[in-house]
C-alpha cells in the first residue's frame, strides 16, 4: 500500500512538471496506454485509488481500523467513478479476440462451473443463455446410460472433479459440457470495472464508512452497471441484426431482476453422474431491504459482485475466502490437490512454485514467515481469519 501512495503522490505533482516533461510523458501514454480510455494520468491516478480501495476491503478482518482509513481515503481521493473510466483492455482496439473465447473454444479447456450456473438460473438471469452454450454433444449418464441429446441444456461443472486426458469429445466427454459462445469476442478484459467499485463502496458504507453515498445507491448502481460496456454481441438467425446484450437484453430485464425478493428454488442436474446433482444454496434475493439484517445484506453485495466480476476470477476467489459469499457448492472430494484440504473445502492459498535453488531459498528464509503456516492449499494468508464478517 505504501507503494501504491508513493505512486498517487508523484501522480499528483505531474501538473507542477516542466513543459518538456509533460510533454513526453503524454507522449508516452498516448503510444503505449492500453488500458484507460483517455490515456491521461488522471485516469491513472484513478486506477490506483481503485486498487487501493480493493485492497482496503481485502483486510478489513485483519485491520478494520487501517481498512476503513484506506477505504475513505481512496473514495475522497477518486476512484473509478463512471463507466468510462474504467481500466481494461479492449480486444476491438488491438485487433484479438477475448482469450477466454480461444481457451474454451479453440482450446476446449474450461467450461461454465455448476456454482455460477446456478446462481445465475436461481435469478433467471439473462446472462446464462447469452454467455454460455447448451450441451455440444451427446451426454450418456454413468448410472442408467441414459442419453442427453445435444444442444438440450445449458449444464456445468461441479468444483473439485478430476479432469480427463484430451480436448477432445471422443477422449473427453466433458468437453460438451457449456462453454463460452461467441458473444464474448469483444468483451474488454476489465482491471477495474464501475461494478466493482460500487459494490466495494455499498460494503463500506454497510460497515459505516464514508463512501459518499448509501450502501442501497452503490448496490443499486453496480447491478444497473454491471454490464455496461461489455461489448456482448449476438446476431439473429439469418446474421442481419445485431443483437448488443447490455443495450437490447439486460436492460428489459433489470426492472423485474432488481425486484426480485426471493431465488428460485433450483436443482443442478448433472447428466453424467446423478451423485453431483445439488440443491442450489442460493438463500438471497436481488430487491434491497434496509429491514435485512447487516449479514444478509453483505450476502446479497457479495452474491451480485460476483456474477458481476466474471470471468475476473481471482478478485471472486477473494470474496469468497473472506466473506464466505457467495454460497458455491461444496468442492466435490476428489483424491486431488496436496491432501490439506477439509472436505468441500475450497482451496486457500496457492503453494510457491520453485525449480532453482535461489527460490527454494527465498521461500524457507521469508516466504514461510510471510505466510505464517505451512506451504499448503488449506493455509489462510494472514487477512483471510476464520471469524465473522462483523
Amino acid at each position: 500500500m505504501n507503494n501504491v501512495g508513493t505512486i498517487v503522490a508523484f501522480f499528483n505533482h505531474f501538473d507542477s512538471k516542466p513543459k518538456w516533461y509533460k510533454d513526453g510523458v503524454n507522449a508516452l501514454l498516448a503510444e503505449y496506454d492500453r488500458i484507460t480510455g483517455n490515456k491521461k494520468i488522471s485516469s491513472w491516478i484513478r486506477f490506483a485509488n481503485s486498487l487501493k480501495l480493493r485492497m482496503a476491503m481485502n483486510v478489513v478482518k485483519a485491520e478494520p481500523e487501517l481498512a476503513r482509513k484506506w477505504a475513505e481515503e481512496a473514495v475522497a481521493a477518486g476512484v473509478v467513478d463512471e463507466a468510462s473510466q474504467q481500466i481494461r483492455l479492449a480486444p476491438i482496439e488491438l485487433g484479438f479476440v477475448n482469450p477466454l473465447l480461444m481457451i474454451s473454444n479453440t482450446w476446449n479447456d474450461t467450461r461454465l462451473n455448476a456454482s455460477l450456473e446456478t446462481i445465475l438460473k436461481s435469478y433467471n438471469h439473462p446472462m446464462l443463455e447469452f454467455l454460455f452454450s447448451k450441451n455440444s454433444d451427446p451426454i450418456i449418464s454413468d448410472d442408467d446410460n441414459k442419453i442427453t441429446p445435444a444442444e438440450s441444456m445449458i449444464v456445468g461443472l461441479r468444483s473439485g472433479i478430476s479432469m480427463m486426458s484430451g480436448q477432445s469429445y471422443d477422449v473427453n466427454f466433458r468437453t460438451a459440457y457449456s462453454g463460452i459462445r461467441e458473444t464474448i469476442v469483444e468483451m474488454p478484459l476489465f482491471i477495474i470495472r464501475l461494478a466493482e467499485m460500487d459494490f466495494l463502496r455499498a460494503e463500506g458504507a454497510l460497515r459505516g464508512w464514508n463512501m459518499g453515498g448509501s450502501a442501497e445507491q452503490f448496490y443499486n448502481r453496480g447491478i444497473q452497471e454491471a454490464f455496461e460496456g461489455t461489448n456482448l454481441k449476438d446476431f439473429n438467425e439469418d446474421y442481419t441484426e445485431e443483437i448488443i446484450f447490455d443495450k437490447a437484453v439486460y436492460p428489459q430485464a433489470l426492472a423485474g431482476y432488481m425486484a426480485l425478493e426471493k431465488a428460485k428454488d433450483i436443482v443442478y442436474v448433472d447428466p453424467a453422474y446423478k451423485a453431483h446433482n445439488a440443491q442450489s444454496l442460493v438463500a438471497v434475493g436481488v430487491k434491497w431491504n434496509e429491514g435485512d439484517n447487516d449479514e444478509t445484506k453483505l450476502e446479497k453485495i457479495m452474491t451480485q459482485k460476483y456474477i458481476a466480476f466474471f470471468p475476473y476470477s481471482f478478485g471472486a476467489w477473494n470474496d469468497l475466502r473472506r466473506t464466505g459469499y457467495p454460497r458455491i457448492f461444496p468442492v466435490l472430494p476428489e483424491d486431488t490437490g496436496d491432501g490439506s484440504l477439509s472436505a468441500g473445502e475450497i482451496i486457500r492459498r496457492i503453494p510457491f512454485s520453485a525449480s532453482d535453488e535461489a527460490t527454494k531459498q527465498d521461500i524457507a528464509t521469508s516466504g514461510l514467515k510471510a505466510i505464517g503456516g505451512p506451504d499448503l492449499q488449506a493455509t489462510r494468508i494472514w487477512w483471510d481469519l476464520p471469524q465473522s464478517n462483523f
